[in-house]
């Protein structure tokens, strides 16, 4: 068989899935695609690989030194997103003065440089990861920003999971590897196995998220195309969910759907505190059943992986006593030098930490644990509580929160430019308000919740219907009420 074919067909599929998705016209602006097209970047491989530009053999020397042409693509996004929020009339004094804790974070980053040992790579690296932020501002600021949310994952999975079943299939030596104990890996369009299973899990919860909306809704002609293609969809996310053997992503997967079906039961709808109380009871017993039955090590047992998460917890023993400050770490993403890679590549055929506090830890100390979960309660008091705002897109942040938290258990994605990252600082960032409206509830602040614009927006571009279920009768008379009846 021709191998150009399937590439050819895949392609012709994903045309004709854009196609169908621009005739519904979600309420989204053009400026959109510059997060898109980063996103599909981070969430497969880099263009020096696709463009053969990169090494094909990855050594600790290339680790640190990255890739230019890779540099100048990212720049060059950055600016463009940069640019998008200048033209929105984003100043950057109110988005420090709505989002202290993230400013704190960064700016502790770039002061690390003083003492870190390649402070050189500590620049570029704290230039790159900016970009996390500024692509999630870009899609909060859009006049709908759940909508745009949705939006971003749909395109970026229109094309990313088609492609990786292809190259899974098709391509062996791009979606197939195998890892240092000869193990066979399906990676599709990512680098590695547990790349694969973080955009599925993503994907999948979406799609799941946006049928078990639009079910709740009159299903007209339009919703029952954009149901089905959903489905579709989500067989393929969850098909390479399960290729991928990524055993935190298939955990994530589970407790995001059990999230969003619960709290679809009236109880939480009615009394949205209820939602604050099903999270901490959910902790208070997952402890006391560790304490007593040790559920965690029944949990790994089950999925393959012995009580030591397939030998990290060694691991992360051996890098703790490696001899970085505890107060303020090895400086910004600086804790992997040469020296260091050599060492743990050569003892544990790994260049990762796998576990994202740790990360943390490892690169800015006490200082930076206690920034980054200041950033992750203050996020959590803000959802909490603006629930009765939007409870659908409070309950979106809400279950992605819970899964970054728990992803970042054993995986260290809580750094750099990928996926996961970026959706942290979607869900904990607040955006200024792009108008002067003095009726709005937050405006002597010059901010107003994000959600609030979606709320009262018009419904995605479907006359006298709302495909998404954003949007109650209920809510839009309160507000109208509020406003005096204006």
């Amino acid at each position: 068989m021709n191998l150009s074919i399937p590439l050819i067909l895949s392609v012709f599929f994903i045309i004709v899935i854009y196609k169908l998705e621009y005739q519904w016209r979600p309420n989204v602006s053009r400026a959109l695609w510059v997060p898109i097209i980063w996103l599909m970047i981070v969430g497969s491989r880099y263009l020096s690989f696709w463009l053969n530009l990169s090494n094909p053999i990855e050594t600790p020397e290339s680790v640190m030194e990255g890739s230019p042409f890779d540099r100048i693509v990212f720049l060059a996004l950055n600016i463009a997103g940069i640019y998008i929020l200048y033209k929105r009339k984003l100043r950057l004094l109110q988005i420090i003065n709505g989002n202290v804790w993230i400013f704190l974070f960064f700016l502790f980053g770039a002061i690390s440089a003083l003492w870190s040992e390649i402070p050189y790579v500590l620049i570029k690296r704290l230039f790159k990861s900016i970009g996390n932020p500024v692509m999630a501002l870009v899609v909060l600021s859009e006049p709908y920003p759940f909508e745009a949310m949705k939006t971003v994952f749909r395109r970026c999975a229109y094309v990313l999971l088609p492609l990786s079943i292809i190259c899974i299939k098709y391509y062996p030596k791009i979606g197939r590897a195998y890892s240092y104990t000869g193990e066979l890996m399906y990676r599709g369009v990512t680098g590695q196995k547990n790349d694969l299973g973080l955009i599925c899990m993503i994907f999948t919860i979406c799609f799941f998220f946006g049928i078990l909306k639009r079910s709740n809704w009159q299903i007209q002609p339009d919703n029952r195309k954009v149901i089905l293609m959903d489905i579709m969809f989500l067989s393929m996310g969850f098909w390479l969910l399960m290729k991928s053997n990524s055993a935190t992503s298939l955990v994530c997967f589970i407790t995001g759907v059990f999230i969003i079906f619960v709290t679809e039961f009236s109880l939480f709808k009615r009394n949205v505190r209820s939602v604050h109380v099903l999270f901490f009871v959910s902790i208070l017993l997952f402890f006391i059943a560790q304490l007593s039955f040790d559920v965690k090590g029944v949990v790994i047992s089950s999925l393959g992986r012995n009580n030591t998460l397939t030998e990290r917890v060694p691991l992360w023993e051996y890098l703790v006593g490696m001899g970085t400050n505890p107060i303020v770490g090895a400086g910004f993403e600086s804790f992997w030098t040469v020296e260091r890679l050599k060492i743990v590549k050569g003892l544990y055929g790994v260049v990762s930490v796998h576990n994202g506090y740790l990360d943390i830890y490892l690169n800015l100390g006490y200082i930076g644990i206690f920034l980054f979960a200041a950033i992750v309660v203050t996020s959590y008091r803000n959802t909490i509580r603006d629930l009765p705002s939007n409870f659908d897109f409070g309950i979106f942040k809400l279950t992605f929160l819970i899964i970054i938290l728990l992803y970042s258990y054993t995986e260290a994605y809580l750094a750099g430019i990928n996926m996961i990252y970026f959706l942290f600082f979607f869900i904990t960032m607040r955006c200024p308000s792009l108008s002067n409206d003095s009726d709005s509830p937050d405006s002597a602040s010059g901010y107003v919740d994000v959600w609030d614009i979606e709320r009262i927006g018009k419904p995605d571009g479907i006359p006298n219907g709302n495909r998404h279920g954003e949007t109650s009768n209920r809510v839009l008379q309160e507000v109208v009420c509020r406003q005096g009846g204006k």
